[in-house]
């Protein structure tokens, strides 16, 4: 092998060796900006609302109906932190369960659900009656109560299936909303510890 060939080889181990260098280090930045995603730590302290998956609950159409109807409703929570809410997302099937176990223990009224569109109510906390109020208690309990710590705050629940970024979640009374969608499949369940044999 004469010192050209040498050096050619060696020319072109640097260079796979830095490509290689570079693809690590690209990746390596993006698992931590997923990760900062995931928790969402790069948006700042406070509180944040976020938009869980659509689900069929059964409604009445009044207090005092008797027959249920099955339409598609949006939760949309406020969590009391930031930085919580990848955890919170984590748990979205059992919050999900939790609220449609509620709901058809006692179904939704349509008056409690919110239609963007048909309140011209923009205010960031909108008001609600005391029947809401009391329907907005009896939820959070069951979703703290999976969550195992009071990290939700409010809900409120969305008539139709809403897509995250569309024109009717930006009309919204809420600062921002932000997406369970892709988080809730992104890492497992934290699992319960089991009792040592």
């Amino acid at each position: 092998m004469n010192m050209k060939m040498v050096r050619q080889l060696g020319m072109v181990t640097l260079l796979v060796s830095a490509a290689m260098l570079s693809t690590v280090s690209i990746v390596a930045a993006q698992t931590e900006q997923l990760q900062l995603k995931r928790t969402f730590g790069l948006r700042g302290d406070g509180e944040s609302h976020v938009q869980m998956r659509a689900v069929i609950a059964p409604v009445r159409r009044s207090a005092n109906s008797l027959s249920t109807v099955k339409i598609a409703v949006t939760p949309v929570l406020t969590v009391v932190a930031k930085d919580k809410v990848g955890f919170v997302c984590s748990l979205g099937p059992r919050i999900t369960d939790a609220l449609l176990r509620a709901w058809y223990e006692q179904p939704l009224t349509f008056e409690y659900m919110y239609t963007p569109g048909d309140s011209t109510e923009r205010e960031y906390r909108i008001t609600k009656n005391a029947a809401q109020q009391a329907e907005d208690a009896r939820l959070l309990a069951e979703i703290n109560k999976v969550i195992k710590e009071d990290l939700v705050s409010e809900i409120l629940v969305l008539r139709g299936a809403r897509k995250m970024g569309g024109g009717a979640m930006s009309k919204l009374p809420f600062a921002s909303v932000l997406g369970c969608a892709e988080l809730e499949q992104a890492d497992p369940e934290p699992d319960e510890k089991k009792p040592a044999h």
